[in-house]
């Protein structure tokens, strides 16, 4: 069976998020099946059982930030702006959300 161009489109989707979340060193589950992903980070207790305050932010920043980066990719691609002929010059997601 010929995949359509919306299921290819929903690969390449995941394919360009699974790029973000290696580079932004996250931990991450697909599941292309039911078009689902979790993002997730670890927070390292010090000795004394406590977290920084600075260490929770940058984790929670980054855990969002992924998360973010996602939805608005996924909005272009609903959207139209990114187009199917797109899809062979598309190099890799931009980590920064601010520029």
């Amino acid at each position: 069976m010929t995949p359509t161009l919306k299921d290819v489109k929903k690969k390449i989707f995941f394919t360009d998020i699974r790029k973000l979340f290696f580079l932004q060193n996250v931990f991450f589950q697909i599941d292309l099946k039911n078009f689902r992903y979790i993002v997730i980070d670890r927070i390292y207790l010090e000795k004394d059982g406590t977290v920084s305050k600075d260490f929770f932010y940058r984790i929670i920043r980054k855990v969002f930030n992924c998360v973010f980066y996602s939805i608005t990719l996924l909005l272009e691609y609903i959207s139209g702006k990114i187009k199917p002929e797109d899809f062979s010059t598309i190099k890799g997601p931009n980590s920064s959300l601010y520029m």
